[in-house]
């Protein structure tokens, strides 16, 4: 059950990464795409980490980290898939790349992997295929 103070930290998470979205979309609109850039950056993952930080504990964040690797490369197996299988329509593309990130994703939670050395192998691997 949301207590009283994990409900305004949860919303306060939400206006966080909505005022950056926000923010970062006016940017390249005034500025150029050349600002687009920033919407690439992994602002989601600190995001996530300040607020399990704050919601959880500094140790909670640091041992998040430790997937980020092989996160970051499934979400990029996505986005390539995504690329890659549109050609036969938005919504073969999209349910292909969904399935293969579910898959991927599953299996990493499954597994309970929590080496780092293990993930920087996982993601050096996955990019190399994708």
């Amino acid at each position: 059950m949301f207590t009283g103070i994990l409900l305004v930290r949860l919303l306060l998470a939400f206006a966080v990464g909505s005022i950056w979205v926000a923010s970062v979309t006016v940017l390249t609109e005034r500025k150029g795409t050349a600002w687009g850039i920033l919407g690439g950056f992994p602002s989601t993952a600190a995001f996530s980490l300040l607020f399990i930080g704050v919601n959880q504990s500094v140790e909670a964040a640091v041992e998040a980290t430790i997937v980020l690797p092989m996160v970051f490369s499934v979400s990029n197996a996505f986005l390539l898939l995504y690329a890659f299988f549109a050609r036969r329509g938005f919504g073969f593309g999209f349910v292909v790349s969904l399935l293969t990130w579910l898959g991927f994703s599953a299996a990493i939670a499954v597994l309970e992997l929590r080496d780092y050395t293990v993930s920087l192998l996982t993601a050096t691997a996955a990019s190399a295929l994708t």
